[in-house]
């Protein structure tokens, strides 16, 4: 399969993209990320801190195009053992993930997103023993949830009063 994006770890020569790309009303519409961004460089020492306590059960994508220039982000992170979003409770006994993917505004309906965020499944169930990857999409996020199920999302409830509701691919679900 041809691919249109490559995910890239993310590193801090990227801030300045993932600053645009967050501050983007149009893009972080539906996040829950504040108007005008957040304080990137103290972003950046979390997310590092957080890295090194996960030990590879998170991680920040950059999504770089066929010329190499950043696109979008995506990223995933370790659910603990337990863990409840609105009504929907978490499998003790199954480890999991919550992943989300971000593209530039003037980029979307290109591909990139359903590319990108397959290569992020792919990542994660490839490359972490976690059998579940959830997703947190608000129910008038039509892209999003366009994208999510033709990854093979399906929704499991836990509808808050944002209208936001889980989504969730399970290994098994995804193939071998």
């Amino acid at each position: 399969m041809d691919r249109k994006t490559r995910l890239v770890p993310f590193d801090r020569r990227y801030l300045p993209f993932l600053s645009s790309l967050w501050q983007d009303a149009r893009v972080t519409c539906m996040t829950g990320l504040p108007p005008g961004g957040i304080d990137m460089d103290a972003w950046y020492e979390n997310y590092i801190e957080g890295k090194r306590r996960s030990k590879g059960g998170s991680e920040q994508f950059v999504i770089l195009d066929e010329e190499g220039e950043p696109v979008g982000e995506t990223a995933f992170g370790t659910l603990p053992k337990t863990f409840q979003f609105g009504s929907w409770v978490k499998d003790e006994r199954r480890d999991a993930a919550m992943a989300d993917i971000k593209i530039a505004y003037g980029l979307w309906g290109r591909g990139y997103g359903l590319d990108a965020f397959t290569q992020l499944v792919e990542h994660v169930f490839s490359h972490t023993g976690v059998m579940d990857i959830v997703t947190l999409p608000q129910d008038q996020n039509e892209r999003a949830l366009r994208l999510y199920a033709r990854c093979g999302f399906i929704p499991v409830g836990g509808v808050t009063e944002h209208k936001i509701q889980v989504y969730i691919l399970s290994r098994e679900a995804w193939g071998p």
